[in-house]
């Protein structure tokens, strides 16, 4: 009988041990102490260039797609590939954009330039206080995420 009762303790051990387990495990939520998540299926919006506030009017946008990306610049739409190598590591590939002219609003051409020349040399990212930065040699892009 003894026995009985102590193999009976053992196993309400081990569905409790079981069941705090599943309950630990990630619930799909994303880790708001995860300063290195993964970017798939998230969307930005552009906050900043360099600490400087985007044109008036303008509306710059980054999707990131399992290991796709996209967006509009501004003027144009920009497509590409990235990967997360490392905890805190971002590289851009192919980056590819169109190529219409936009004279409005004024200064859109060189915003958009600038913001193209930082992601594509993009070595590396952190999430923040809900945003997005993104860091290159030449620079810093800072994202909300989008509405």
């Amino acid at each position: 009988m003894m026995i009985a009762k102590l193999g009976f303790s053992w196993s309400v051990i081990g569905v409790l041990v079981l069941l705090v387990g599943v309950a630990c495990t990630s619930s799909g939520e994303p880790d708001p102490n995860n300063q290195y998540p993964d970017l798939s299926n998230t969307s930005w919006q552009l906050h900043s260039l360099d600490g400087s506030s985007p044109i008036d009017g303008s509306m710059t946008t980054l999707l990131f797609e399992n290991e796709t990306l996209s967006g509009t610049s501004g003027c144009n739409s920009y497509g590409g590939r990235f990967n997360q190598p490392g905890d805190d590591d971002l590289v851009i590939e192919e980056l590819a954009y169109t190529e219409m002219a936009c004279l409005d609003p004024d200064g859109i051409m060189e915003q958009e330039q600038r913001f193209l020349e930082i992601l594509s040399a993009a070595t590396g990212y952190v999430v923040s206080e809900g945003q997005l930065s993104i860091y290159a040699d030449s620079g810093f892009l800072l994202f909300n995420p989008a509405e």
